[in-house]
């Protein structure tokens, strides 16, 4: 049996059973045409459903116990989660729409450049590296001195 998720949402939980067995998956969907690499046959406002099913909680409805806590975990996500997140998005969303409109930086993540600023990075970490010899010079470069002055001293008084 699977619960079909409100309409006109675009975040959602999705909660199913498979025998006595009830799991609560995650959901969300986005459009076609925001996918980094785009299907050209799928028209751009097509919204795309994505389903994580890693650790999902899982609840044994058999067990009078688990089938109250299935029951609460799913009126809970519903009742109290939803309007928090709800409320949470309304929050950031100008916020977000700003830093969108201008570009920001941080919102064009790719893997090249984060590759470039590792290699800046590391390029700092070897430079770095180099300089270690002049600030710990081997041990055979170090005096060492058979008799200490102090112990000269102190044998004398």
């Amino acid at each position: 049996m699977i619960v079909s998720p409100p309409k006109n949402t675009e975040d959602t939980s999705i909660s199913f059973t498979n025998g006595p067995i009830g799991v609560v998956l995650s959901a969300w969907s986005v459009r076609a045409d925001s996918l980094v690499d785009p299907d050209p046959k799928v028209p751009g406002h097509t919204p795309i459903t994505v389903i994580a099913s890693e650790n999902a909680p899982k609840f044994d409805i058999r067990e009078p116990n688990q089938a109250l806590r299935f029951a609460t975990f799913l009126l809970h996500l519903r009742h109290i989660h939803a309007p928090r997140l709800a409320k949470r998005f309304d929050e950031a969303r100008a916020e977000f729409m700003k830093r969108w409109d201008n570009n920001d930086p941080s919102l064009k993540w790719t893997m090249q450049g984060t590759d470039d600023e590792h290699a800046v990075r590391f390029t700092k970490e070897m430079e770095g590296r180099k300089a270690l010899p002049n600030l710990f010079p081997p041990k055979t470069q170090i005096p060492i001195y058979k008799k200490s002055p102090l112990s000269e001293r102190a044998g004398s008084a």
